[in-house]
């Protein structure tokens, strides 16, 4: 039963043809509702650590654009780089706690020079962000985890944005659904429920200062949020997922004045994951672009993880010291 619904659901997002964007969200978030309503058999144990908790197109874990709620183990780390023309990537992610996810990234936008800003530069631009993402609930039998990060909530701001984001397993799929704020909800126009509260949350500011404070001014805030929602399903071919996500996000507000074209507001890939130390990803997005991504994993408290210093000898009694003369 379970499976008829998935692929006529699967069918719907396909054929989104001219219908109103809103019908590709409808069918996501009935995707992501299914395992809550299910009686199906509850999968007791998700493993994170080598399918389920895999880097998106920033380095931190989630779909492609999309994040999840999802979190590697504890002592995690994760380096490599994306590419998505125009955006070349660096980042390193740590999973500094088991609540806490942080992710520090480096980017060239490679049709924009630094000339952009006044200097005399033929030189890409070059931008610095920081991400984190922190555990508000765990997930349990009949609730979704829960989670809410920052991404670039503490550099420049280029590509600013808040969310908060669900994820709920049924046996092999992994299922997610958010709203996002700033960067997320480009495109949107489901206007931001916190305006009813204060107006302080109708204006946001642009990124492109120098980085290194938290914005706090700008969270939450902007005229309208952006929904998002997709689906990872873990292959029986060990170590081989495959993702599939929607967005409200169009691509007309990209830093530095960049517009793209899309195509299709779904993007699909995989990410494949063939030893605990190397993961490979390719996606096609925006229905006219190749994203591929690749990272070098591994875990701080693995104690076969070479150092650069040998660990500090153990402390021992000292012998006795006869004071007989």
């Amino acid at each position: 039963m379970f499976q008829r619904q998935f692929l006529r659901s699967i069918q719907d997002i396909l054929a989104v043809g001219g219908r109103p964007i809103a019908h590709v969200f409808l069918v996501t978030m009935i995707i992501t509702a299914l395992p809550i309503s299910s009686n199906a058999k509850y999968s007791k144990v998700l493993d994170h650590s080598n399918n389920w908790a895999t880097a998106n197109d920033y380095g931190s874990v989630g779909l492609l654009q999309a994040r999840t709620a999802r979190f590697r183990n504890d002592g995690d780390f994760s380096v490599g780089p994306t590419t998505i023309d125009p955006y070349l990537r660096y980042y390193i992610s740590f999973q500094a706690m088991p609540w806490l996810e942080g992710t520090f990234r480096y980017t060239e936008i490679t049709n924009r020079s630094f000339s952009i800003g006044g200097l005399a530069s033929t030189e890409d631009f070059q931008d610095r962000g920081a991400d984190l993402k922190f555990l508000l609930l765990d997930e349990g039998r009949m609730i979704p985890q829960i989670a809410f990060g920052l991404q670039d909530g503490i550099g420049t701001g280029l590509f600013s944005g808040e969310y908060l984001v669900a994820s709920k397993s049924y046996y092999d799929f992994d299922f997610s659904f958010g709203l996002g704020w700033g960067y997320f909800a480009s495109g949107s126009s489901i206007k931001n429920p916190l305006i009813t509260f204060a107006d302080v949350f109708s204006q946001r500011g642009g990124g492109g200062g120098f980085g290194g404070e938290a914005n706090f001014g700008d969270y939450f805030s902007g005229p309208n949020i952006g929904v998002f929602g997709g689906m990872e399903w873990r292959t029986p071919l060990k170590g081989l997922s495959l993702k599939l996500e929607a967005s409200t996000q169009d691509y007309q507000s990209e830093p530095l004045r960049n517009t793209f074209k899309r195509d299709l507001p779904i993007n699909f890939g995989f990410v494949y994951h063939p030893f605990r130390w190397l993961e490979f990803s390719g996606a096609y997005e925006r229905g006219n672009i190749a994203m591929f991504r690749t990272a070098i994993r591994a875990n701080v408290n693995d104690a076969s993880l070479p150092k650069v210093d040998p660990p500090p000898p153990k402390l021992k009694p000292r012998k006795s010291v006869s004071r007989n003369r």
